[in-house]
């Protein structure tokens, strides 16, 4: 448990009070965190400041609020490449491209194959996926719809 108190300064006239909250003298953190003793400036001079940073201090330490990562979707993937094509300011006709690839046949294709997940994309389902187009081989080369499908999951995962 952390507790804050104040390191008055020579002139306070709380100087006797180490609880005193209302000066504007440093505040400091002290306590133990994990069986191990800190004593650390809290860097402000506001009392409710450094009591949130020793709360913040404390859920740190403790394991059980830790959080776990949060699996990545494929439709956040999907977002993120095509806020990546933006921001690189790829052509029109680029982004468009993959617009068409990922929004209107992947995205749909992978919902009805209850794909949510981008760990659950695996190298047969993008073969299935690839199994679905009614492009013939030089069109889908042409337009380098695989490459792009590829390198959105390569970058992303």
């Amino acid at each position: 448990m952390l507790f804050v108190y104040t390191r008055h300064t020579p002139e306070c006239d709380h100087k006797d009070d180490l609880k005193y909250r209302r000066c504007r003298c440093p505040k400091w953190i002290d306590g133990y965190v994990d069986g191990k003793r800190t004593r650390q400036s809290a860097q402000t001079r506001s009392w409710e400041q450094a009591e949130r940073k020793a709360r913040l201090i404390e859920e740190a330490a403790d394991p059980a609020k830790q959080r776990q990562p949060v699996p990545t979707t494929i439709a956040n993937a999907v977002e993120a490449f095509l806020a990546d094509e933006k921001g690189r300011n790829l052509s029109k006709e680029t982004t468009k491209q993959s617009k068409t690839l990922f929004e209107k046949q992947f995205l749909p294709w992978a919902k009805h194959r209850g794909l949510s997940r981008l760990r659950d994309l695996t190298p047969p389902e993008l073969v299935n996926f690839r199994a679905t187009w009614d492009n013939n081989g030089l069109t889908a080369n042409s337009r380098g719809l695989w490459a792009s499908l590829r390198s959105a999951f390569k970058t992303v995962s």
